[in-house]
């Protein structure tokens, strides 16, 4: 059974879809057991005007996050729908904290930069190479662990410095 959780830049909604584009971000386990090795997900999304922050100061904003399961399970894969609000915003970050009884197991974070003309659609796995059961490396600030042919290694994050940056504002991607 796949879930569809959604997530709109002007709020966090339980379903839905738009007349405009979206973004659907599948989140799979890949080797992982679950929900013996997984049992919980964190989703935080992250909505900018601009991939990264050299290009200037960076305008962020929350898009929303979710705590998986809302009952029952945790099921893999589960789906992410990002569909676009009233403002400009072209990338969405993901940070996916996996947890197993609480305590976090894995995470992996990815960017998405995207035309909200269209439909376009992704994958982010948790791979068990980078899981605690199998001692990943520690990745520094600004690195995430990927695994390559079971190999897991720390590469360059993509998405971690929209992460450490405070929100615009502090607002909600629909201005409140």
């Amino acid at each position: 059974m796949r879930r569809i959780i959604a997530v709109s830049l002007l709020t966090l909604l339980t379903a839905g879809c738009s007349e405009e584009g979206w973004l659907a971000v599948t989140i799979e386990a890949r080797g992982i057991a679950v929900p013996d090795e997984l049992d919980e997900l964190e989703v935080l999304v992250v909505a900018s005007q601009t991939p990264s922050t050299e290009e200037g100061e960076a305008q962020t904003c929350r898009a929303g996050q979710a705590s998986l399961p809302e009952t029952g399970e945790l099921e893999l894969p589960t789906t992410v729908l990002v569909v676009p609000g009233d403002s400009e915003w072209r990338c969405v970050a993901f940070r996916v904290i996996g947890l197993r009884g609480g305590d976090e197991v894995i995470r992996t974070e990815s960017l998405y930069c995207v035309s909200f003309e269209t439909t376009s659609e992704a994958a982010l796995s948790l791979d068990a190479a980078c899981h605690t059961d199998h001692e990943p490396p520690a990745c520094g600030p600004y690195e995430v662990c990927r695994s390559e042919d079971g190999v897991a290694r720390c590469v360059p994050s993509d998405a971690g410095a929209l992460f450490e940056l405070p929100p615009s504002v502090d607002r909600r991607c629909d201005g409140r």
